[in-house]
């Protein structure tokens, strides 16, 4: 009976970050973007630090599992990185104004906001236990095993979800562009959705201009990163140009938390003019004319500066 429960509790503490992983391999961004917003100073290594976090969780989750009596360290180790999942998971849900679970599960819509600090707890708690009171001493395999399991754990974020872009799809980052943006176009739109923004706006100055669509995925990513942008900038010229049904505009605007970014929503035959019709489009404009292109992964604190 001791060795069932011990199985039990060793696979629970494995199974915790793999299913934070496999829910969250295509969410990624929104975790990242997340702890950038709770103060994670970079954007580059926000990528790497949130999948060696995770990586390192479900390392150590399954070398526990055959760690016998010599899983002390181990144990240190694991309640270490969940006790800062549990940070993240408690500072997303009281500080951010949280619309999805960032912590790599399923949308706040389709179930309770507190479900990552409630498993990260449980994780904390099941690995206090086996610290303390569980001695079964069964498949205690060597200390290579234990590396290569580590290794492996690490390896699976970067293989399900490689940060840098570039690399897997060789998407280039910013790239000069000589093109008019059609301001006089976008200043003589009426519209009744105009927040915070004044299109006129964009003939002066230099900004940065993001054209998306209310339901494209990526957009929602970029509208999200611009929301953390501006948060950190609060003087940042950056602005959103959005098209899609008016009716799901207030569900996107809740979604990305994006009500701090000046935006309007534009006509779609005006917005595919512009665009060409694929979204997202990021631009850096100076006194009106587009200056540079640039994927939403790519936008640095600079380019808003």
């Amino acid at each position: 009976m001791k060795i069932i429960l011990s199985v039990c509790f060793r696979l629970f503490l494995a199974v915790v970050p793999a299913i934070a992983l496999i829910y969250g391999a295509e969410n990624f961004d929104y975790f990242d973007y997340a702890i950038v917003e709770l103060g994670f100073p970079s954007w580059n290594l926000v990528s790497y630090f949130s999948r060696i976090l995770l990586g390192g969780l479900i390392g150590i989750g399954v070398a526990i599992l055959f760690s016998g009596k010599r899983n002390q360290k181990l144990l240190t180790w694991y309640l270490g990185l969940s006790s800062v999942m549990l940070i993240i998971a408690l500072l997303q849900v009281t500080v951010l104004p949280l619309n999805r679970i960032y912590f790599g599960l399923w949308e706040l819509f389709k179930w309770n906001v507190w479900q990552g600090p409630l498993l990260w707890f449980s994780a904390i708690i099941t690995s206090l236990l086996i610290k303390r009171a569980d001695k079964e001493n069964y498949l205690n395999a060597p200390n290579w095993v234990h590396i290569v399991l580590l290794i492996v754990g690490l390896s699976m974020p970067f293989i399900l979800n490689y940060p840098p872009q570039w690399a897997v799809y060789g998407e280039k980052g910013i790239t000069e562009s000589q093109s008019d943006l059609m301001v006089d176009s976008l200043v003589n739109v009426k519209s009744d959705y105009l927040h915070l923004m004044n299109p006129a706006d964009l003939k002066s100055g230099k900004k940065l201009i993001c054209f998306a669509s209310l339901t494209c995925p990526f957009c929602i990513r970029a509208a999200y990163k611009l929301h953390v942008l501006k948060k950190r900038n609060p003087e940042a010229q950056c602005y959103m140009i959005l098209t899609g049904d008016p009716s799901i505009l207030k569900l996107f605007e809740q979604r990305t938390s994006c009500e701090n970014v000046p935006r309007m929503l534009l006509n779609t035959p005006l917005f595919n003019k512009i665009t060409g019709g694929s979204v997202p489009k990021i631009y850096l404009v100076d006194n009106g004319k587009i200056t540079h292109r640039l994927p939403y992964w790519a936008i640095q604190d600079e380019h808003v500066q």
